[in-house]
């Protein structure tokens, strides 16, 4: 009896320690074994159209199961380019109605202002080089 209490080969301990003990983890710092991903369908979905917007849902989910893996709501709006994708439906109807963002007239304006700033630096080198005498001084003909 006193040889069971000495942590000897036979004692509870030993069946946890292995990890195999009741299709457990496998071992130290394993987790369970993941099974193999599902295969998986899309599906495409309109579900608002307003006017110079429309809001689909895009699903993927398990064949089978029809458990939806990944869910997104994308905005199609005119003004901005391109799609716009969400999480969330409420979300996507308020990017929806939101105001559009400015255009980016203030760069091309900015450039225009340094063509602009430019073009009489130029122009007035380019003045005495043509006329030595100033057009008042001209005689008339």
């Amino acid at each position: 009896m006193s040889d069971d209490n000495r942590g000897g080969p036979g004692g509870k301990r030993d069946d946890r320690r292995k990890g195999g003990f009741k299709g457990g983890k496998g071992g130290f710092g394993k987790g369970p074994v993941k099974s193999a991903r599902a295969e998986t369908y899309e599906s495409l979905k309109e579900v608002m159209r307003g006017e110079g917007y429309r809001i689909d849902k895009f699903q993927l989910a398990e064949k089978g199961t029809h458990k939806p893996v990944k869910t997104e709501y994308r905005l199609f709006r005119e003004g901005l380019t391109g799609t716009h994708s969400f999480e969330r439906l409420t979300d996507a109807q308020t990017a929806a109605t939101a105001p559009l963002p400015e255009p980016e007239v203030v760069v091309e304006e900015a450039v225009a202002e340094e063509t602009v700033a430019e073009t009489p630096v130029e122009e007035a080198s380019a003045e005495p080089e043509h006329s030595e005498t100033p057009p008042e001084e001209t005689p008339a003909a």
